[in-house]
């Protein structure tokens, strides 16, 4: 049941998008680089990247959250026009790993863990901030983070975008 509807909403999706987006080379070598530094992150990055994502600027699933500079749908990862940058390619390498165990898991513990999380903030009169509710948002802005402040100590190409 999720794998068509997720199928569906991938499918529309893509035919909503403006085109295809293609990485900079630069950013798999910075990536390269990085997992000699960080080889538990570089394990995520990588399997992220055997996985074949596909990338594409726009859609209508961004509607979804608007703060959002991107959202992936298992190997497919739509980017807010004007987002594209490493950092965001990073982030969403990590989200394609966490769906390698199949769709149904990934959304289950996403949505569930977060609605937990959400409930938990509510109650404590904590801001809600749904990006940061899930685990794997936690797990992929970490990543994101700690590949960014290795950029700016003067490794990679420092190209932002």
């Amino acid at each position: 049941m999720v794998g068509g509807v997720l199928g569906f909403v991938r499918e529309r999706a893509i035919a909503t998008s403006t085109g295809p987006l293609t990485p900079d080379p630069s950013w798999d070598a910075d990536i390269d680089a990085y997992a000699r530094h960080n080889p538990a992150d570089g394990a995520l990055l990588n399997a992220g990247r055997a996985r074949h994502p596909v990338f594409h600027e726009g859609g209508w699933v961004l509607r979804l959250q608007p703060r959002a500079g991107a959202m992936t749908l298992d190997t497919d990862v739509f980017v807010r026009a004007g987002s594209w940058q490493e950092s965001i390619y990073v982030h969403e390498l990590v989200h394609v790993h966490q769906y390698a165990g199949g769709q149904l898991a990934f959304l289950t513990s996403y949505f569930g863990r977060a609605a937990g999380t959400l409930l938990t903030r509510l109650v404590t009169r904590k801001p809600l901030d749904p990006m940061t509710a899930a685990p794997q948002e936690a797990e992929a802005y970490g990543v994101e983070h700690r590949f960014v402040a290795w950029q700016d100590q003067g490794r990679g190409s420092g190209d932002g975008g």
